[in-house]
């Protein structure tokens, strides 16, 4: 009941009459997490849920499936056929104009852009006004002072291992029997990835942002030339949060002027995002993620090399390592959510030259008191070995 009013309180902040939650068969992952639906539990049938802003919520359900959504507050109404259906959605939401639902106009934000297009046409027949609920479900996944702690935690031993790596870089034989060291010193001091590998790749390779170096696919590590690591991983431990770095080197010792330039350019970049957010939010101004991607993106196309950042400047991070808060990106999606205190994402512009090199500087952001904090460690020079 505490998450019905803390909605019905937002839908009053947001000026909004309500927020219908839909889903069939399993669909709508971000209702069963907002609702606290049971992941095991199976829905066969069609089902609403709508909470206005004063008032009982309500609920629609198939007669086939009556008993779902008992944990849930609200009146319960039953349908039968699709047509009683679209007669009984009507009564409920005559009152009401302006409806969140998970939706996102032209598609601005995938991962908010669940609601199908017959069910949107369904309720614009109903003079419906749907807008997106991404600015409401953001409030409920802010990352909070307790839980970034996991993320700290998972720092510490995610830098020890990273360091590791360097030390070792000169016996191993290929990117794939580095990428599986990384990953087992992860898995040994207790950190998950949830299945997936660390990045791991030299020379031309690092110039793909997402190489995976396989057992049956992998480049020969030699001397004189560049590699990039990713790493990202959480505690193993439920609601802890990731943390998520990509470093740059070179193993050798003739270490070429085009490398230390780009990498200049992206150490700067990333900096830049940090001080832009700073600047906004100590003058208490509204600051959105595809703001600070314009300002990343427009510092490296003044050096010349826009072509070659073929990625946003961040994303959210959470529970997963993509989470679904607000993205520093006005690239790939057109994120215009605000960045909030809570928010912890990704700062990390890269340039990629193919058949050369790539060139990656990640570190992770959280706002906290209206400032942001850089959480993990920093590279501002590039690791040599010889």
């Amino acid at each position: 009941m505490d998450r019905i009013l803390k909605i019905q309180t937002l839908l009053k902040d947001f000026n909004l009459d309500g927020w219908l939650f839909y889903d069939f068969q399993n669909r709508n992952y971000i209702a069963h997490w907002i609702l606290n639906i049971n992941p095991k539990e199976h829905f066969t049938r069609r089902w609403f849920y709508f909470i206005p802003k004063d008032g009982e919520p309500i609920k629609l359900l198939s007669r086939v499936e009556p008993h779902k959504l008992e944990h849930l507050p609200g009146k319960k109404i039953l349908y039968l056929t699709w047509i009683e259906l679209r007669e009984k959605l009507k009564d409920i939401l005559k009152n009401y104009k302006l409806i969140a639902m998970e939706y996102s106009k032209n598609c601005s934000i995938p991962y908010i852009s669940i609601l199908d297009a017959g069910t949107y046409e369904i309720l614009k027949s109903l003079n419906i006004e749907i807008v997106s609920s991404a600015n409401l479900v953001q409030m409920f996944s802010l990352i909070s002072e307790d839980e970034i702690k996991t993320h700290y935690e998972a720092g510490e031993i995610i830098k020890n291992v990273l360091f590791k790596t360097f030390e070792n870089i000169k016996y191993f034989k290929n990117e794939y029997e580095a990428q599986q060291f990384i990953y087992n010193e992860l898995i040994c001091n207790n950190l998950t990835t949830d299945g997936d590998y660390p990045i791991f790749a030299i020379s031309e390779n690092s110039a793909n942002p997402h190489y995976m170096p396989t057992k049956s696919n992998f480049k020969k590590i030699e001397y004189n030339k560049p590699f990039l690591i990713d790493i990202w991983a959480r505690v193993n431990k439920e609601n802890s949060i990731y943390y998520d770095i990509t470093w740059v080197g070179f193993y050798g010792d003739k270490i070429f002027e085009k490398y230390k330039e780009v990498f200049e350019i992206v150490k700067s970049a990333r900096d830049l995002a940090v001080e832009f957010i700073n600047e906004k939010l100590s003058k208490n101004l509204p600051i959105f993620g595809y703001e600070v991607d314009d300002v990343v993106r427009s510092y490296i196309e003044k050096k010349g090399y826009l072509k070659y950042f073929i990625h946003r400047t961040g994303h959210s991070i959470g529970k997963n390592v993509h989470w679904i808060n607000v993205n520093m990106d006005n690239f790939e999606t057109h994120d215009d959510r605000r960045i909030l205190n809570g928010c912890l994402f990704s700062i990390e512009p890269g340039i990629y030259i193919e058949n050369e090199f790539g060139i990656r500087s990640e570190i992770n952001v959280y706002i906290k008191d209206n400032q942001a904090i850089i959480t993990t460690i920093k590279q501002d020079e590039i690791i040599i070995i010889v």
